[in-house]
């Protein structure tokens, strides 16, 4: 086969491959709603891929063991991604980002179904140095705010982006809440939603702080950390410390490291490059 011919089917089939970004998933489940034989013309066994957050890990319903599933947000859309990989799932956390790659098979109860699923972990800076995610910065904007299990605050206002006075406003919306109620308990009751705005505003504060010179800013819970530039061990890609107790967060979900980048980043973006 001629190379020419090897460069064309290349081609073709990176061109088959659709990038999982805006409101493309959305727009996948409302053709399904529509009309599921245009669905399965138009997208079934179609490859896609795109950065998402994950939000369940699971096995199959039957417990055998041989399927296990990673419900992503994806640009606020259900993914959920099939993988026969045990150790790939258990090394998975919720809230954690990844870029996932797999096969479109099908939507069900709105929530888009993807087979022979790969993921790499990732991070918002990666993502956005790769122009896969735009980082929140804009008024109307979602941020991770953290929490044991993850949730979003929306950026309200803003005034002296990537100054000494950097500042920007957050406010915990009802959608954030169902947001919330419905990735964390599958449940989008007034009940659920009251609980869960009583909890979070006792925690979390309204407004972001920085000084993008020094690199010295305060989170969404008050807290107040250093950005250090890029990390010479190369894992994570950025040093943040938390001043409280001068600990170096780790790159995991777990020492806020997930939440605390793109909160420092929103404020002083510039500072990414």
């Amino acid at each position: 086969m001629s190379r020419l011919l090897l460069a064309l089917i290349s081609l073709l089939v990176s061109a088959n491959i659709v990038f999982a970004k805006d409101q493309y998933i959305a727009n996948i489940i409302a053709t399904y709603d529509a009309n599921q034989a245009r669905f399965h013309v138009q997208h079934k066994n179609q490859d896609i891929k795109g950065p998402g957050i994950v939000t369940e890990i699971t096995t199959d319903p039957l417990g055998t063991g041989f399927m296990f599933y990673v419900s992503l947000n994806v640009n606020g859309s259900e993914v959920k991604c099939a993988t026969k990989d045990k150790n790939v799932a258990a090394s998975l956390d919720k809230g954690q980002r990844v870029n996932f790659e797999g096969k479109i098979r099908d939507v069900v109860f709105g929530t888009l179904h993807v087979e022979e699923c790969r993921f790499e972990r990732t991070t918002i800076t990666e993502d956005m140095q790769r122009n896969e995610y735009e980082t929140p910065n804009k008024i109307g904007d979602m941020l991770p705010w953290g929490g044991r299990d993850g949730g979003w605050v929306t950026i309200t206002s803003i005034s002296g982006q990537n100054s000494r006075a950097s500042h920007i406003g957050l406010e915990y919306t009802k959608e954030n809440q169902r947001d919330r109620c419905l990735s964390v308990e599958n449940d989008t009751s007034p009940n659920c939603i009251k609980e869960d705005m009583a909890s979070v505003r006792k925690s979390i504060k309204n407004e972001l702080r920085g000084d993008c010179e020094s690199g010295i800013f305060t989170d969404a819970y008050g807290d107040r950390y250093q950005f250090r530039g890029k990390n010479k061990n190369g894992d994570p890609k950025y040093m943040f410390v938390d001043l409280t107790d001068n600990r170096v967060l780790d790159g995991t979900h777990a020492s806020g490291y997930s939440t605390v980048e793109p909160q420092f980043f929103a404020l002083c973006n510039k500072r990414a490059n």
